[in-house]
């Protein structure tokens, strides 16, 4: 029986957990390292100051005729 726990201890060392079970906390390893590659992609795609200032800007105001009166207040007129 003495002989046998070596080989016991050596064979339950060998047993770790595997993707499927839950880490310490609310999700499994699989789920986060499947955020940090998320994570990174976004990192990827992020535009930097640079570019962000080349983006031309987007007129959302509303058009006016030649009174200065805008659509809205025509609509009620």
């Amino acid at each position: 029986m003495p002989r046998l726990a070596p080989l016991a201890l050596l064979l339950l060392s060998a047993c770790g957990q595997d993707g499927n079970h839950p880490a310490p906390g609310p999700v499994t390893q699989d789920e986060a390292r499947a955020i940090v590659e998320a994570e990174e992609m976004l990192e990827e795609r992020r535009l930097s100051l640079e570019q962000l200032r080349n983006v031309p800007a987007l007129d959302r105001a509303p058009a006016q005729d030649k009174d200065g009166r805008g659509a809205q207040e025509d609509a009620g007129s």
